[in-house]
């Protein structure tokens, strides 16, 4: 089978993939600006409101960093927010003119509140090819097609139709979409998680000592139940929990006060625990709370711990590309779809709250789970990588096969270090 050409102009719309205020101005060369330096939620609030949770970056990012191509010439945007200041005309022009391919990385968009109307109209008159990535079911597997916006199926008919790549999730939605005539569908994963291959390859069982300390990230201030399981697991170690959306939700009530070191991601604890106790009526357990707007800031975080046990799935991503195990409680359709194609291993929080932390992770995260785990993930990223490069999308991360330090976490029979 001959090579395809590669494409060299790409454009990456959809998730961004940096923590920027959008740019009115539209000048050559104008970017937007970064984030402001205030200790206060509320300096922080506008771009958080524009963006989501921080869990949309890691995919963006990973996005625009994975493939080769012209980096002068290829291009980022927030499609969603030009598409409300171009008509979809308009841009579908220089976008024509300007990029050999449009890629575009997603998430849980098949969701019953979401309007593609500008997208579909966008693509009705794109004339350069289309492929996306990651794209999921927000609901459950026996969601009916006539709970969504009239856009979403129309959407999914002409990417099912025309893409040049309908990638997906995983199995979940694939085979959700094929049951509703969208067969065109192909479960790649997330772009996330193919990233840094060499970190995952070279992962070994956690060290569980006392005194290593644990990352962790969840949803304290948004759902209660959830919430006091998670406190009652960790009470009794040292952990660091790493904070997402849940501090701009209305469960923190003082948005003016000065709790965020910005220049170290900490947040005042006295701050979260006091809002969290208020929240679910008990004092959480948690020694650091942080926040990140940059990826290599939260990165280095996990790098510093010696495993993320929690229940956000891009938290755990993010403690994967720096090279630390995870183990993740899944609390809903999305999580579950993702854990089970990667073989990520995971945890019920329900049933294991009240039992000893340490033994718990010890056994999902002992020798043998760790080598199934990077396995089924070498597979997952091998077909990834191939799939991609079959259509013109060369990844410069590479196959992930060969790379050294991978043995250390499969020959140790099962045993987790002390």
């Amino acid at each position: 089978m001959p090579t395809p050409k590669m494409f060299e102009r790409l454009c990456f719309g959809w998730h961004v993939a940096e923590d920027r205020h959008d740019c009115e101005v539209g000048l050559p060369g104008s970017i937007g600006l970064p984030r402001p330096s205030g200790s206060a939620l509320r300096d922080h609030s506008p771009l958080f409101g524009q963006i989501g949770n921080r869990g949309y970056l890691v995919i963006g990012e990973a996005a625009v960093r994975l493939f080769d191509c012209d980096r002068t010439r290829s291009a980022a945007m927030d499609l969603r927010r030009r598409l409300t200041r171009q008509t979809p005309e308009d841009l579908a022009a220089s976008l024509n003119a300007a990029f050999d391919v449009l890629v575009l990385p997603m998430a849980y968009e098949i969701a019953p509140d979401v309007s593609f109307e500008a997208l579909t109209r966008l693509l009705e008159h794109l004339r350069i090819p289309v492929v996306t990535l990651g794209l999921g079911l927000h609901g459950e597997p026996g969601d009916r097609l006539d709970r969504f916006d009239a856009s979403v199926p129309r959407l999914l008919a002409m990417l099912n139709d025309t893409a040049l790549l309908f990638g997906v999730r995983a199995e979940t939605t694939r085979q959700w979409l094929a049951g509703h005539g969208f067969d065109r569908a192909v479960a790649l994963g997330c772009p996330s998680l193919h990233l840094y291959p060499a970190n995952i390859l070279a992962l070994e069982p956690p060290p569980l000592a006392a005194d290593h300390p644990l990352a962790t990230g969840g949803y304290l201030l948004r759902d209660k139940a959830r919430s006091r399981q998670h406190c009652r697991f960790f009470e009794g170690t040292t952990a660091t929990y790493i904070l997402q959306d849940e501090v701009f939700g209305d469960a923190v009530r003082d948005i003016d006060a000065p709790v965020l070191n910005d220049a170290t991601g900490n947040v005042d604890r006295r701050f979260i625990s006091d809002a969290v106790a208020r929240h679910i009526g008990q004092t959480p357990p948690f020694s650091r709370y942080v926040l990140f707007h940059g990826l290599d800031a939260w990165r280095l975080c996990c790098a510093q711990h010696a495993v993320y046990v929690g229940d956000r799935f891009h938290g755990g991503v993010v403690a994967l590309q720096a090279g630390r195990p995870v183990a993740l409680f899944t609390r809903d359709v999305r999580a579950r779809e993702l854990s089970r194609f990667y073989g990520i291993p995971t945890i019920e929080l329900a049933s294991v709250c009240t039992q000893p932390l340490r033994d718990v992770v010890g056994a999902a995260l002992a020798g043998r789970r760790i080598a199934e785990f990077v396995e089924t993930w070498q597979a997952r990223h091998t077909s990834f990588v191939r799939t991609l490069r079959d259509i013109g999308l060369g990844c410069n991360a590479g196959t992930g096969i060969g790379v050294s330090g991978r043995s250390a976490a499969a020959g140790d029979g099962g045993q987790v270090r002390a």
